[in-house]
């Protein structure tokens, strides 16, 4: 009989320690929740995510005969052939900079057209006509590039240029040289 009762008490005696011990982690978990809420750490909305966008531009130029593509972080420029007859040049730039970042394409020809039998045609003969948001048009000069677009911010953005000749009265035949297009940050 004394075994029993010693028995009932020792099982008396887990079942408030076990109901202590439930309210103490009962009242822990909410005191833990209670001071998150008040700090705000339950708060989804107070979660926060960094993203680090990197600067790129990519230019694509495309003709009937040839299509350039270039990639790079603050410039990036492709090298082709100039052919007044081969119309249009699409050129596409993609550019992810900040939303105030200046972006230029530059044009610069390597020197005056050449023909068959040593003929040359000034490049300054050479003017072009454009369309497409950004772009404007322009003639083109040796050993300096020429501004052909410019834009503000990230975008798509597409043209189209057309060369042609500003004095068509001695171009017969045909005439090329290489032009350098540069997508770039100033």
């Amino acid at each position: 009989m004394i075994n029993r009762r010693i028995r009932e008490k020792n099982q008396l005696y887990r079942n408030r320690r076990g109901v202590l011990t439930s309210l103490i982690l009962f009242l822990a978990f909410f005191l833990i929740i209670g001071v998150n809420s008040s700090m705000g750490l339950s708060d989804s909305r107070n979660l926060g995510i960094s993203v680090e966008l990197r600067e790129w531009l990519i230019l694509e130029v495309s003709t009937s005969s040839e299509y350039l593509k270039s990639e790079g972080t603050s410039s990036c420029s492709v090298a082709g052939t100039l052919n007044v007859e081969d119309n249009p040049v699409n050129i596409r730039a993609l550019v992810c900079v900040p939303k105030n970042q200046v972006v230029q394409l530059h044009v610069q020809a390597l020197g005056d057209l050449l023909g068959q039998g040593g003929k040359t045609i000034p490049i300054s003969n050479v003017a072009w006509q454009s369309k497409g948001t950004g772009f404007s048009n322009g003639i083109l000069g040796k050993g300096t590039p020429q501004v052909m677009a410019s834009w503000i911010g990230p975008g798509i953005y597409n043209g189209s240029i057309n060369y042609f000749f500003l004095d068509d009265s001695n171009t017969k035949g045909s005439y090329s040289q290489r032009i350098i297009y540069s997508l770039i940050m100033p």
